[in-house]
């Protein structure tokens, strides 16, 4: 089979046709192409072209193989000739076709459009051995023909392709599914006495067809089960990919709940100490409370511990060992607590202790008493041995709570008790204690609707000449006016205002009073002083603020003093001074108060821009009589004038009640002062009362 024949092979059907005549009107074709090349004759195409007679069919039939030989020999001239091109003139073409009438004229589907055959025409042809191919066609009136041609020119052409001992028989049929070719089943013969006929190649066809079911059912069969690996490989992966994705979702789902637990240990404990904070015990009461409402036998009570001295410590060794310190104390008490109980840090140096499931108010005291005795023992922290206590309130559960805030506020009462009474003890809860808490709480309620009614009024002080009591200036003390007309002094309620913040409002409603009260002050010249706190002084806007309201009440910075304590420049003391060199720079005075109590530092008068001190009220009063008090504090006195004068401050001398106080002060040098002597607090109409009567 040629090379083209193999590689069309779904081309093997049978092709009916006039030999004759198609050979003439090949010829006509082939010599109107030939005369237009320029060319005698016409070409007949090695691809195919072959004239055969009867005779050739009958010696083919009979196995006559010298007569084929003989006419092979008559039309070998003109297959050669048109196989190397060589032209064949027309009478030499007619006398071949005239002799040999029945003609047939054949090709391989491949060569199909050379010979210019009808593309419908189907056909099958049976191979004849080396050089031979005989062209089967099957119509009612059966007539064969056979086309002979060189093997080894149709080679030279690459139009076949030889392999092995040549065939002298050869017979195939097409393999086909669903009418797509397949493959060939051919078979060959090497013996002129054993060739194949129609009934054969019928035979070839029926097994083709066998052999192409069989394999159209082995493919399905290996499709489906290729499908069906490919469906499992599928499913593997996506059963990968989904174990992974699920993998990926439990590792985020982790790390969010991992998160979460983070977020809620650290929004319920206390970052320094890592106990539980007030929410979280709040949370503990509410619960407690709830089993003891459905079971009243399971009692409960509170401990709100206050470490004495802390601040102190805290403030002169630094805000590293003060941490050390509450450390080590939460170790301490976590001793003495069972596991059933809630420790807690509330902040600064006050913890709580939840006391569950206790029988008596005895465990509670048993409890308290152990926790004392552990924080009562020596600190040792960083190298240094620290002494502190504890202040413990207790409140037990009543039926008359109603809330766990409730419950802890009566605890931190009976702890500010324990610290009234001395410290380094307990206090517990009691109806007297019940009836001070009530009354704080409706003093509260007063405090915010008197600052809402504008009830906190400036009172003022005369500050005088000692030489001739001409006024100088006025200090602006705080006083309530409540609401049935009782003017109450900064010791009823100023320790409440600090406690619930108020003091702050208060603090800047003082302020904007006297800033514009000063322009009605006697006489002109005259200033104004006003207390910070150190709460104002350490807060990072309180200068610009201050400056802001002094310019809004059009005040001369000049006639504005404000007067700080030592302790109000002990903490943050780099914020303090910036503060106070601002309002310094302004033209504000500033004066130390109650100078000669307290630390008493005298680098204070040399860091801080000051223009004069005042010395505190008990060195006047031990001026009188003749006692040791007397010859004690006059060398201090003329000692803190003398220091005063050298810095080229101010001295004002406080709490001079009598005459001879203000002599006295007058020996040592003191110029300025004020007290009861020169009058007390008032209104500022009482001052300009009291002025317009003077000049009168």
């Amino acid at each position: 089979m040629c090379v083209w024949c193999e590689k069309y092979a779904d081309g093997y059907q049978r092709w009916y046709f006039n030999p004759a005549n198609y050979a003439r009107k090949l010829y006509k074709i082939r010599k109107e192409e030939a005369e237009a090349a320029g060319a005698e004759g016409g070409p007949l195409t090695a691809g195919g072209m072959a004239l055969l007679t009867d005779e050739l069919l009958q010696a083919w039939d009979k196995k006559d193989y010298a007569t084929i030989d003989r006419i092979k020999q008559d039309v070998e001239r003109v297959s050669w000739a048109a196989h190397f091109g060589q032209v064949v003139t027309l009478e030499d073409t007619l006398k071949v076709i005239d002799l040999i009438y029945p003609i047939a004229i054949m090709t391989c589907l491949c060569r199909r459009s050379m010979l210019g055959l009808p593309d419908e025409e189907n056909f099958t042809c049976i191979g004849m051995g080396a050089g031979m191919y005989k062209w089967e066609r099957w119509p009612n009136n059966y007539r064969g023909g056979v086309q002979f041609l060189d093997d080894q020119a149709l080679q030279a052409a690459g139009l076949i392709q030889r392999s092995g001992t040549p065939a002298m028989w050869w017979m195939g049929a097409p393999m086909k599914i669903d009418d797509q070719p397949v493959g060939v089943i051919a078979v060959q013969s090497y013996r002129h006495d054993v060739g194949y006929t129609p009934r054969d190649l019928e035979l070839l066809g029926f097994v083709a067809t066998h052999i192409a079911t069989a394999i159209g059912r082995r493919r399905a069969a290996l499709a489906l089960r290729t499908a069906y690996l490919e469906l499992e490989r599928r499913v593997a992966e996506r059963t990968r990919e989904l174990a992974l994705a699920n993998e990926s979702l439990r590792q985020q789902i982790s790390a969010r709940e991992g998160m979460e637990r983070q977020l809620k240990h650290q929004a319920l404990h206390d970052s320094l100490t890592g106990l539980p904070n007030r929410q979280y015990l709040l949370d503990r009461l509410v619960a407690a409370m709830s089993q003891h409402a459905a079971q009243p036998e399971r009692l409960f009570a509170v401990l709100f511990l206050d470490l004495d001295r802390f601040k102190v410590i805290n403030d002169s060794e630094g805000h590293l060992v003060g941490d050390a310190l509450l450390r080590e104390a939460a170790r301490r008490i976590g001793e003495c607590v069972r596991s059933p109980d809630t420790l807690a840090r509330l902040g600064g140096d006050e913890f709580a202790v939840l006391l569950e499931r206790i029988r008596s108010i005895e465990d509670v005291i048993h409890v308290a008493e152990r926790i004392m005795q552990v924080l009562d023992r020596p600190f040792l922290v960083e190298g240094r041995e620290l002494h502190s206590s504890a202040s413990v309130g207790i409140a037990m559960v009543q039926p008359h709570y109603h809330s766990a805030e409730e419950i802890l506020r009566d605890a931190d009462a009976a702890m500010y008790r324990a610290k009234a009474d001395g410290r380094k003890r307990f206090a517990l809860f009691d109806e007297n204690l019940r009836q001070v808490a009530q009354q704080r709480l409706e003093l509260e309620r007063e405090l915010r609707r008197g600052l809402a009614e504008a009830r906190f009024i400036p009172y003022y002080q005369p500050i005088v000449s000692l030489g001739n009591g001409a006024v100088l200036g006025y200090e602006t003390l705080l006083r309530w006016r409540r609401g049935d007309g009782e003017v109450l002094a900064p010791g009823a309620f100023l320790g409440l205002a600090e406690e619930t913040g108020l003091i702050e409002e208060i603090d800047w409603r003082m302020y904007a009073c006297a800033l514009h009260d000063l322009a009605r002050i006697v006489p002109r010249h005259a200033y104004v002083t006003v207390n910070l706190s150190p709460r104002h002084l350490l807060a990072p806007d309180f200068a610009g603020r201050f400056l802001e309201l002094v310019e809004a009440q059009r005040a001369l910075p000049s006639r504005v003093c404000v007067e700080v304590t030592e302790g109000a420049l002990i903490d943050r003391k780099d914020v303090a001074r910036a503060a106070l060199e601002t309002l310094h720079r302004a033209g504000v005075r500033i004066v130390l108060d109650d100078f000669g109590t307290g630390y008493s530092a005298l680098s204070y008068l040399q860091h801080f821009p000051l223009h004069g001190l005042k010395i505190d009220r008990s060195f006047a009063s031990m001026l009188e009589g003749g006692g040791a008090g007397r010859s004690g504090s006059r060398p201090i006195i003329r000692a803190i004038v003398a220091m005063a004068n050298s810095l080229d401050l101010e001295v004002v001398g406080e709490g001079i009640e009598t005459e001879e106080q203000r002599q006295a002060l007058w020996t040592l040098g003191v110029r300025q002062g004020q007290g009861y002597h020169f009058g007390r607090p008032a209104p500022l109409e009482h001052w300009l009362a009291q002025s317009t009567v003077d000049a009168s």
